[in-house]
């Protein structure tokens, strides 16, 4: 019925939720299920500073981190085909928008 569940994850509670059910259909339905994890390469202007390239890295890391929770939690669930997917770079979000739309058959 499902060929591909694309599940995006933020961290929360609820994304992490979101995951575990998301296994759990893949399983019953041997679907490809996608896991997917932004980070933003986009210089931010807080309170006068610039947060810089360190500060960015920090934010691909803490995605990365997510990332490897879910895909965790989705082994725990025996869910069969996973495709977790790190993206980065706010700049180059409609390129990764239409991979995504490739990715999941209509």
């Amino acid at each position: 019925m499902y060929e591909t569940i694309l599940v995006p994850v933020d961290g929360s509670d609820n994304a992490m939720k979101a995951v575990e059910e998301a296994a759990a259909l893949a399983k019953s339905f041997d679907s490809t299920l996608q896991i997917v994890s932004v980070a933003s390469d986009q210089r931010y202007v807080q309170y006068g500073v610039t947060l810089g390239q360190d500060v960015m890295e920090s934010f691909r890391e803490r995605a990365d981190e997510i990332l490897d929770d879910a895909k965790e939690i989705a082994e725990k669930k025996k869910a069969p085909k996973l495709k977790p997917t790190l993206l980065s770079g706010f700049q180059k979000f409609k390129s990764q928008r239409n991979y995504l739309k490739s990715t999941v058959p209509r």
